[in-house]
């Protein structure tokens, strides 16, 4: 009797556990009329001062700077780097069996960005001086003696990435089936070590009738800061603060009520693709994938969220 008090107890704070909202504080439309074809925004970091984002869409390869306008409800998307081509063009070609190149995450530091391509979970370098490189990261020796979390999925692979400058080293995201962090040495260029965390009160759920669609916790965004990583869970509209010291969890936030008013979708997986900090303040950048949204008559912009830190 006993047992099944205590299941039921455990059971109970499982399914009615709830998590704080975050405190919105502003809401930023992105303006990307200076860019040739509209990108679909996938990342965020900051060198201290400015916001960067990728974008995911074929073709397009550049790093974009957000840039404040008059309007404080606006910035506009310009392209701030390109990859050289005698760096891409070969790169594209070596990796054309695996698909087309698929920019997800960025970060920054040491005057350097590294970028995430899931479809091969390579590491893309490339410096403020337009100097690039490729990151071999080395999964298959790792995973000689580990638990391999590759499900094979070209679209379940690396979605973000963040820079510990101190102790130079990247944190790379895999995205789901299975959700995975690897922390990646610059110096010994060998992977530390793999490690996860819980998904917090929900099991993957089918989103279709026939079963054939699921949607799972997912990576799709993270930050560094003093031993912190900040890791944005895009299908539970969740931000979760990540102790590396400990290994522990020490608090969850949802933008969930500020995510569902902003576009005309039906989209079940959400469309956040990325997180930063800057001065304290938290930034979500959303993928619309084309929905206008809700407030404006056709208006598809993508948007960023700022929210209060903690």
């Amino acid at each position: 009797m006993l047992k099944i008090i205590v299941f039921l107890f455990f059971v109970h704070n499982f399914v009615a556990q709830e998590y704080k909202d975050l405190s919105l504080l502003q809401s930023i439309r992105i303006d990307s009329s200076e860019v040739s074809k509209t990108p679909n925004f996938s990342g965020l970091t900051n060198d201290g001062k400015n916001l960067y984002t990728v974008s995911d869409r074929k073709g397009l390869h550049s790093v974009y700077q957000l840039k404040a306008q008059k309007s404080s409800l606006t910035m506009k998307a310009m392209i701030y780097l390109d990859f050289p081509k005698e760096f891409l063009d070969p790169y594209a070609k070596s990796t054309k069996a695996f698909g087309r190149i698929d920019l997800e995450g960025i970060c920054f530091a040491q005057d350097r960005f590294y970028i995430v391509n899931e479809t091969m979970r390579d590491v893309l370098s490339l410096g403020l001086n337009g100097e690039a490189s490729l990151i071999r990261i080395p999964f298959d020796s790792f995973h000689k003696s580990k638990m391999n979390p590759f499900s094979g999925m070209r679209n379940a692979g690396l979605e973000a990435i963040s820079c510990n400058n101190e102790d130079q080293k990247l944190y790379l995201f895999n995205e789901r089936q299975f959700r995975m962090i690897y922390e990646y040495d610059l110096n010994t260029h060998y992977i530390q070590k793999q490690f996860s965390f819980s998904s917090g009160n929900e099991l993957p759920k089918s989103v279709s009738e026939d079963g054939s669609k699921w949607m799972y916790p997912d990576f799709a965004g993270s930050h560094y800061e003093k031993g912190i990583l900040y890791v944005l869970v895009r299908n539970r509209r969740m931000i979760v603060k990540y102790d590396l010291e400990k290994s522990e969890v020490l608090e969850r936030r949802i933008y969930k009520r500020f995510e569902d008013p902003m576009y005309q979708s039906d989209e079940p997986f959400g469309l956040a693709e990325g997180l930063t900090i800057l001065n304290d303040k938290i930034y979500i950048i959303f993928d619309n994938n084309s929905f206008p949204l809700k407030a404006t008559n056709g208006d598809t912009s993508a948007s960023l969220l700022v929210f209060k830190k903690f």
